[in-house]
């Protein structure tokens, strides 16, 4: 004998009532479902460069927003803002405001500023070592003021103007307090018309630093040799 037919599970489910197999949640409007797709590591990369961007910002503007649950840090000095976390460390250099033009001159938002007090080897002078061998001091004057003014923001304060209309004016640069005074301490300049710096020429005299290594022809002597020459303005 033939085995008795039953009905198939899958032909009775096909047979059921649509009302209580055929249940589906209901449809949710179109804003709410893009609102609950949203995943913010899709766009990970792109907050953080709006981070660091916004950060730049912010410090040109001598502003940086305390970040609340932030597990590095934020560091700005006058030559760069440093922004750190666990894994990295992101560096930005801030634009300097001011450029050598010599040794004792330069040029600071666009003004051309002359460091009161102080007297610094013409561009093109050449001075001698301590075995009479000559070198480029008033290269290396240049060279170590262009060092001093890159280490930050410079600021300078003036009250007057010298004859070719620069501003006479002590300044400093990001940690450099006086920048003359740095140029005097490491030999390439000269204490100049009182200018306040004679024990810090001394200091530099006595350990032979810079020009003092040798022998040299004092700056405003040089120009008097030397009229025509470009930088010959002091």
């Amino acid at each position: 004998m033939g085995k008795a037919w039953k009905p198939s599970p899958w032909r009775s489910w096909q047979q059921a009532p649509r009302t209580q197999l055929d249940w589906k949640r209901p449809a949710q409007p179109q804003s709410a479902r893009s609102l609950f797709s949203f995943r913010p590591s899709r766009y990970a990369g792109f907050i953080a460069l709006a981070a660091v961007v916004g950060a730049g910002v912010l410090f040109q503007y001598r502003y940086v927003p305390a970040i609340p649950g932030f597990g590095g840090g934020v560091r700005v000095t006058d030559r760069y803002t440093e922004i750190r976390d666990d894994k990295r460390t992101i560096r930005m250099a801030v634009r300097p405001n001011a450029t050598a033009v010599d040794g004792d001159s330069l040029r600071v938002d666009g003004e051309e500023t002359r460091l009161l007090g102080i007297d610094a080897p013409e561009l093109f002078q050449t001075c001698r070592d301590e075995r009479g061998r000559e070198w480029p001091c008033g290269r290396e004057a240049h060279a170590h003021l262009r060092t001093l003014v890159s280490r930050g923001t410079v600021d300078c304060a003036s009250s007057s103007k010298d004859c070719y209309g620069r501003a006479l004016a002590r300044c400093s640069a990001g940690d450099i307090a006086d920048v003359g005074e740095a140029m005097v301490r490491r030999g390439y300049a000269l204490d100049f018309m009182g200018g306040g710096y004679q024990s810090t020429e001394a200091e530099a005299r006595n350990a032979k630093r810079g020009i003092w290594r040798g022998e040299f022809e004092r700056p405003a002597d040089y120009r008097k040799r030397n009229p025509r020459t470009e930088y010959s303005r002091g």
